[in-house]
């Protein structure tokens, strides 16, 4: 009967036997291990036959498997006591390290005839408490020597001279005496004869080429055989050509290929080869390809040699090929362009208006090397009026990954400049753009393109302090052909509010556009509305969509409707930009439904009709129903409206993100990154409605023209935006009149000596260093102080808050955090703070600290003041070495600056948050 030793950890089998990333060029070093493993398979087949204990299987590239004890899918190595007598593993040692048999020890533990023993191969070195042992060393996925040596430091088991390249979820194990591939893992248990059938590897990865070159198809897998195809169909029993001799790639090709054997398929696995050079004589028309999409459309292939024959244009279209990531989307021709109307063989970019889905495949790759991805998908178009064929040639795709694909999730770090993005993704958005755009029907919007308007407003909510959604640039490719300048977008569903709200993703509503439910119902909803609809001028009916009492106090039997800092903060961005495409659609919201003690937070999207017209005024919009009704009705309350007036100060004025400087700079950036893409995007569409689908007035768009554009924003639109928009609120009585205090100095690291200077056009300046000056109902609060002299920052941290008063009008508050560095007295560990960072910070309610852990040990977080008192210690137990996060509760905390401490083992690691409500 079969025991298993460590019975008690999770069994989480889910493996779909499909793998995320192709072989990468360097994998060739698995099929030379695997070419010396077959010279010695004879010898080592008997070996393994005779020994009394072996190594039966290991999974070297674990993510769907059995979980560790501490919830980690860490690699393992599995034993099997092949013997009549039980055996004592101590001072047995496993070695990764054909030099060093000794490596790792076994502690004393008894394996029974029989009977399988799991060995986390996770670099942590646990041999204590038992069952739950690990080495210290990991395996690698590309191959190498692993062995298994008894108390005498003889060798009794071994994969030698090393195991080949290893997959996904895919493990090696012993049947029959050889080691093979099998599609399901089987720890704890006998190994099963499933072959896995490995796709084929690609001697040469996909990339960017400037010559021809030789490219060789292999599979380890005996007994194969390799088919291919280079239309972008995925090859099978039927379909492609077999492979017999190398490719000679010499032009911007997709070679897709699969193994085969005994009529069984192995993944197919996708390269992209991209010869710039070529791409800029993309023709008009393609062998295969329609020269109309639908009715009446034609269809548009070509780079516009207008373009691509100017030495200037040509030099920065093939460097952007460098600079930004490409995307590779590629699926059967007929999947994007058949004309027959049948969901399952029409094509989705002819029948724009259906949510059809095709099967395809995507690679990442570019920007410097830094991106290698190549994954099995679906594809959808994504998008509203975008998707009519009359309005946008160029259309915006939804990738979805599922397991009819491929893997149910993408694990990929695909928005390497957000450090709070995350990696694990089930959709991504790949965006076209269609409103300010070279391709739009308007002649205005046409002049307005930037591609930059709706990438900056996620960036901006994001830096006013709320999640927001993550994007990147990237260029497209569709089968090889080029596709333009497009942007990559999380989606906004449930599981994008699981990610970064926490909870489960089957409790939150998500609401957008017209009042539609993307996940979820729309109950809360329409409570909320009905709520605010009835009225919420006095202060008892405002604070109950906030969850509070009359008081303020929380009032855990009424549910949290709204974030009132975030809706505030929302509504300045949208109405800064005088957005005209919203909120009747454009917007998204979500909220968690079971807890409901987190309210409606609402996102950026779409956000591309802003910034167009500088006087524009929108601050009165109010559509029943949505967004601005919610506001407008909000804005009668006196206390939400002193609170809009505080955040309008923060980002409008001093240092704001939506002050002059700060836009400028952000939009500064962004142009830097796309300005070559921009060329590339102008040969592409740049002609289309001059040339294709021709409309009156239209031009050939160039950079040049972007770069006008780009020119009248920063010159003549953020210079001055930001004081139209405070006197357009103050005309509508939406913003005191009186102004706020300005200070000598907004915060950071000062010395003993320094004195604090205010002053104000009119009233009299009330500052606290405790919390508000102005009380609930516009009286002095308590611990307020009249401003007379400047005052000196004695204690090592402070908030100041200042408003100004004449009557019974309060201004906006002015507030700054000042500290003295105290981080130098103490007696800290310092030298790793940069590894130890929490996101957001500032903090109002939650933070997420995350660190690289030295060591593997008992975690233990000290939150401190600025005088190195301790305030809270947490708890967390042991846990493994390497990259740690812990979603940490400052509610509790005032406002201020603290220190964080993370102890673990003989390491500290320290740094800094400020909280600010």
């Amino acid at each position: 009967m079969k025991q298993s030793i460590n019975q008690s950890l999770t069994k989480d089998n889910k493996n779909t036997g499909l793998i995320q990333k192709s072989p990468q060029r360097g994998d060739l070093g698995g099929l030379k291990l695997l070419r010396l493993f077959c010279i010695a398979a004879a010898i080592l087949i008997s070996f393994q036959n005779n020994a009394q204990i072996v190594i039966s299987e290991i999974l070297a590239s674990n993510k769907n498997s059995i979980k560790d004890q501490f919830g980690q899918n860490s690699d393992w190595i599995e034993l099997y006591n092949n013997s009549t007598t039980t055996i004592n593993l101590l001072n047995w040692t496993l070695t990764d390290d054909s030099t060093q048999p000794n490596k790792w020890g076994f502690p004393s533990v008894n394996l029974a005839p029989g009977q399988y023993m799991i060995v986390f191969a996770s670099d942590n070195n646990i041999k204590e408490p038992l069952p739950y042992l690990h080495t210290n060393f990991k395996l690698t996925a590309s191959g190498e020597y692993l062995a298994l040596y008894n108390n005498s430091g003889i060798l009794v088991s071994g994969i030698i001279p090393g195991f080949p390249q290893q997959y996904e979820d895919v493990s090696y194990c012993l049947v029959d005496g050889e080691y093979i591939y099998i599609n399901t893992p089987t720890p704890w248990a006998a190994n099963s004869a499933e072959l896995y059938i490995l796709p084929p590897y690609f001697s040469t990865q996909r990339g960017l080429f400037s010559a021809p070159f030789q490219l060789s198809l292999t599979c380890p897998t005996t007994s194969t055989t390799i088919k291919y195809t280079t239309n972008g169909s995925a090859p099978n029993l039927l379909n492609g050509t077999d492979y017999q001799a190398p490719l000679t790639i010499e032009s911007t090709k997709v070679i897709r290929a699969v193994s085969i054997l005994n009529n069984s398929l192995s993944v197919s696995a996708t390269n992209t080869y991209i010869f710039p050079d070529q791409v800029l004589q993309q023709p008009d028309v393609l062998p295969m390809y329609p020269t109309k999409w639908g009715t009446g459309v034609i269809a548009d292939y070509g780079m516009d040699p207008e373009i691509c024959n100017n030495p200037k244009n040509s030099n920065n279209i093939v460097s952007s090929f460098s600079q930004l990531p490409i995307i590779s989307l590629v699926s059967k021709p007929s999947n994007f362009f058949s004309d027959e109307n049948n969901d399952s063989t029409g094509g989705i970019y002819v029948y724009t208006t259906n949510n059809w889905e095709r099967a395809a495949s995507v690679e990442i790759f570019g920007s410097g090397n830094a991106d290698n991805l190549q994954i099995n998908c679906g594809v959808q178009l994504q998008g509203g009026q975008s998707r009519l064929p009359s309005n946008s040639p160029k259309h915006s795709f939804r990738l979805v990954f599922k397991p009819k694909y491929g893997p149910a999730k993408m694990e990929y770090p695909l928005f390497p400049a957000h450090a709070d993005a995350t990696s694990k993704f089930n959709t991504i958005h790949i965006k076209a753009g269609y409103n300010n755009t070279w391709f739009h029907s308007n002649g205005d919007q046409r002049k307005g393109a930037q591609y930059i308007r709706d990438v900056w407003a996620k960036n901006t909510l994001h830096k006013m302090g709320h999640v927001s959604v993550n994007t990147r640039y990237a260029h497209l490719f569709i089968n090889g052909l080029y596709w333009g300048l497009f942007n990559l977008s999380e989606r906004i569903d449930k599981e994008f509010m699981e990610t970064y709200f926490g909870g489960s993703e089957s409790n939150y509503d998500v609401i957008k556009d017209y009042i539609e439910v993307v996940d979820g119902n729309l109950s809360a909803w329409n409570e909320m509305i009905a709520a605010v609809q009835a009225g919420v001028e006095n202060n008892a009916d405002y604070y109950r969509l906030l969850g509070k009492n009359p008081d303020g106090t929380d009032n855990l039997a009424y549910p949290v409707y709204l974030e009132p800092v975030n809706l505030i903060d929302y509504i300045i961005l949208n109405f800064y930009g005088a957005n005209q495409d919203w909120d009747q659609h454009n917007w998204a919201a979500g909220r968690e439904r079971v807890d409901g003690r987190k309210g409606f937070n609402f996102f950026a999207w779409d956000t591309e009709r802003i910034l167009e017209n500088v006087n524009t005024n929108i601050v009165t919009k109010n559509s029943t129903g949505y967004v601005t009704e919610i506001f407008q009705k909000l804005m009668k309350n006196p206390e939400f409206k002193m609170l809009f007036a505080d955040r309008l100060h923060k980002h409008l004025y001093t240092n704001g993100c939506l002050t002059p400087d700060s836009i400028i700079a952000d939009w500064e950036k962004f142009a830097r990154e796309i300005q070559p893409a921009v060329f590339a995007e102008s040969a592409r569409w740049g002609d289309y409605r001059r040339d294709v689908r021709q409309s009156s007035s239209a031009l050939l768009y160039t950079e040049d023209i972007w770069q006008t554009e780009k020119k009248r924003l920063i010159e003549t639109y953020f210079p001055i935006r930001s004081g139209i928009l405070i006197n357009q609120f103050k005309a509508a009585n939406m913003y005191p009149n009186i102004e706020a205090p300005l200070f000598n100095s907004y915060g950071g690291t000062v010395s003993n000596t320094f004195k604090l200077g205010m002053s104000a056009a009119e009233g009299t300046i009330y500052y606290s260093l405790k919390g508000d000056p102005r009380q609930t109902g516009s009286s002095i609060a308590a611990d307020t102080y009249a401003y007379n002299t400047p005052i000196t920052i004695s204690d090592n941290l402070v908030t100041v808050r200042a408003r100004a008063k004449s009557g019974n009008i309060w201004s906006a508050v002015t507030e700054a955090t000042f500290s003295n560095d105290i981080l130098q007295s103490l007696e800290l560990n310092r030298q790793n703070t940069p590894q130890l960072y929490n996101y957001p910070n500032p903090v109002r309610d939650f933070t997420t600290i995350e660190c690289n852990l030295p060591e593997s040990g008992n975690v233990q977080i000290l939150v401190l003041s600025m005088q190195g008192s301790v305030i809270e210690t947490i708890n967390l137990g042991y846990h493994i070495s390497g990259n740690f996060k812990y979603r940490y509760n400052a509610s509790n905390l005032k406002n201020g600056v603290y220190i964080y401490q993370i102890q673990c083992g003989i390491h500290k690691l320290n740094s800094k948050m400020t909280v600010i409500k």
